[in-house]
């Protein structure tokens, strides 16, 4: 009989026997009949596990050629793969040399690696199977990893990369050892990358044990929010996965950068489990320079949150123990760390700390040198908290000193139960502290007086930060208050503040010379409410400045006091006697009133009472030459009104009107 044609042709259940099939048709491409008998096996829709294929088909031609294929390979997490065909050169079998290739029905062929049955003389780009007396050898020789196994849907897509190793199988045990180089992928969303990477992997398992090793030596990547930039020294992972009684297993890992990050893990789990939900685990730590380390993936996620740029030192040590699905043991220090943001937010200098914990305990210690937020700084100081896992509170009121004066801590409690960050409630006092030197350090017009305040109840939860009570200024011979103040995102991108600012009885002698606005005497009181910023920039409020009836200073306003005011409301000056103006330096007045409430970028003006005409009064005369200013400007850009105050307040530059 010179020719046979045999087909299998069943639908093979969605488990292990997809890969029996595999298997025994690949065994009969390598072992088949021999001479010119022609030969077809074949079988369809072949599943195990998440590995699918639609077709497996191995067949004999009558001058020896064997071709073995699968259609329609479908991989985890690499997708759709299609067609590969091993083609045998005709000689007695089994198969000792051929051609492997990846095709695609509209492309063509993907690529070509050359096969041999045995492992020497293996040309580039080629693949090597060896029978060993109890098993198989494998070796891959600059395979392209892109051309064999990049999908168009794949969740993650290989742009390149080249693997060369060894590979030995034998009963229950074997081993692998590949180097990959130039390793390049990407996903669909973007979240997660590599490029350039260089990694070593390798593993060895006899049936029950498991040892892995993974070194990272080149190359950058993407995880999210974290980029990991290419590390100055390799980074190595080892793991160790050893079998206990009752299906029960202990894992042991250590990951190392030389000078960056040393990290050991011991977990165990008494029977098979979650992964991430061990019986037991403990964890130790040791960063020796968190400089060092903060470019590897730190660095990005704090820049990803609005910190970009920070500069960053110290050192941190740890040790965590886990049990029965809690934190039985803890214990974190921190020594000599420093932390700048370029933007002048944030400045830390010499922080210690530790946290530990024992027996559902926990006590902390802080202490700074220095700290310095937005120009303001603090310390030193030293604060000590105990409680339970769910909550810590300071042991004792602290005094951190701020400039000639300081911030009392009575309360402070950190909340870390639920999602999201921990939250904080204090009750703090500000002891009287130099306007002068404030204002200094705050590049502001330099202010007499004294800051003072309570702050019996301030809450931050996630990120906002919101303060109830009040803040008292004593200032100018006057008082201010500060209340219902609330700032989100404090220290994140667009910061936003509100609250309500009021004003009683501020001397508008030193007041007027420290923003150099022309010589007014009198009281100023006043409100704004409302008051929103965004970015520390006004997008709305509702102002009003006055002079309270009852004020006993003398009332006099210079000549270029009410050119200034006169310019904010789009008018002018009317005097009973104008030929006399230009007599006088200064004026007498009963009342001056202004508001303003700005909405959509626009400040809407109002004054002192209504005229008719459409006017308002700004300054109400009193004496001779009675003196009276008047506005007719109802709707002044923000932006024109804000570069004319700041002109007025410098003493310089034009007026602008309408």
């Amino acid at each position: 009989m010179s020719h046979r044609f045999l087909t299998v042709d069943r639908r093979l259940p969605g488990h292990a026997p997809g890969l029996a099939a595999l298997a025994a048709l690949v065994a009969a491409s390598v072992a088949g009949p021999v001479g010119a008998l022609q030969w077809t096996l074949q079988a369809d829709a072949a599943v195990a596990g998440g590995l699918r294929v639609e077709r497996l088909r191995v067949e004999r031609a009558a001058d020896g050629r064997v071709e073995a294929a699968v259609d329609g390979l479908v991989v985890p997490a690499l997708g759709a793969l299609g067609r590969f065909r091993l083609d045998c050169a005709p000689a007695a079998l089994p198969c000792r040399e051929g051609r492997l290739q990846r095709i695609d029905e509209a492309a063509g062929v993907l690529a070509t690696a050359n096969w041999t049955r045995g492992t020497e003389d293996l040309p580039d780009g080629g693949l090597a199977l060896a029978r060993t007396s109890d098993g198989w050898g494998l070796r891959v020789d600059g395979l392209e990893l892109a051309a064999w196994l990049a999908a168009p849907q794949a969740p993650v897509m290989l742009q390149s990369g080249r693997m060369t190793g060894r590979a030995s199988i034998a009963g229950g045990s074997g081993q692998f050892d590949l180097r990959i180089d130039e390793l390049g992928f990407d996903t669909a969303d973007g979240r997660y990358a590599g490029a350039g990477l260089r990694l070593d992997v390798e593993a060895e398992w006899d049936g029950r044990e498991l040892e892995a090793g993974l070194a990272w030596r080149a190359g950058e990547v993407l995880l999210g929010p974290a980029y990991l930039p290419s590390p100055p020294v390799p980074v190595a992972l080892a793991l160790s996965v050893v079998p206990r009684a009752a299906g029960g297993r202990r894992v042991l890992g250590r990951l190392t950068a030389d000078g960056l990050i040393a990290a050991g893990l011991d977990a165990g789990w008494d029977a098979p489990g979650a992964l991430l939900r061990p019986d037991r685990a403990s964890l130790e730590l040791e960063i020796p320079s968190l400089g060092a380390l903060w470019s590897l993936g730190p660095e990005s996620i704090a820049a990803g949150a609005g910190w970009e740029s920070l500069q960053v030192q110290g050192r941190l040590d740890g040790r965590l123990e886990w049990r029965a699905g809690q934190v039985g043991m803890l214990d974190v220090e921190l020594a000599g760390v420093g932390i700048d943001d370029p933007s002048g937010r944030l400045s830390i200098r010499d922080l210690d700390g530790r946290l530990q914990r024992r027996d559902a305990l926990d006590r902390a210690a802080l202490s700074f040198e220095t700290l310095t937020l937005y120009a303001l700084p603090f310390g030193p100081a030293s604060l000590r908290l105990s409680g339970t896992p769910e909550a810590l509170a300071l042991d004792e009121p602290a005094r951190i000193p701020l400039l000639d004066g300081a911030l009392r801590l009575d309360r402070l409690r950190i909340e870390r139960g639920g999602e999201g960050p921990p939250g904080l409630a204090l009750d703090a006092a500000l002891e009287p502290l130099s306007l002068a030197e404030l204002t200094g350090r705050l590049g502001w017009p330099r202010f007499g007086g004294q800051l003072s305040g309570r702050f019996p109840s301030v809450r931050l939860d996630r990120e906002t930060l919101e303060v109830a009570g009040g803040l008292d200024l004593e200032l100018f011979d006057g008082s201010a208050r500060i209340e219902n103040l609330a700032i989100e995102r404090p220290f994140g991108p667009l910061p936003a503040l509100a609250g309500t600012l009021t004003l009683d009885r501020l001397d508008l002698a030193p007041l007027t010379a420290a923003f150099d606005f022309g010589a007014m005497q009198g009281s100023l009181s006043g409100y704004v409410r409302e008051l929103r910023l965004l970015d520390w920039q006004p997008v709305a409020f509702d102002a009003w400045l006055y002079t309270p009836r009852d004020s006993r200073r003398s009332r006099r306003i210079s000549q270029r006091a009410v050119d200034q005011i006169a310019s904010l409301g789009g008018g002018g000056a009317a005097a009973l006697s104008a030929p006399l103006l230009s007599l006088f330096d200064d004026f007498g007045y009963a009342r001056v009133g202004i508001g303003c409430r700005l909405a959509g970028n626009v400040c809407r003006m109002r004054g002192l009472e209504e005229l008719d005409g459409g006017g308002y009064r700004i300054v109400e005369g009193r004496g001779l030459p009675r003196l009276d200013v008047v506005g007719f400007r109802r709707q002044v850009d923000w932006p024109v009104l804000l570069a004319q105050l700041e002109a007025a307040t410098r003493g310089d530059g034009p007026r602008v009107d309408d």
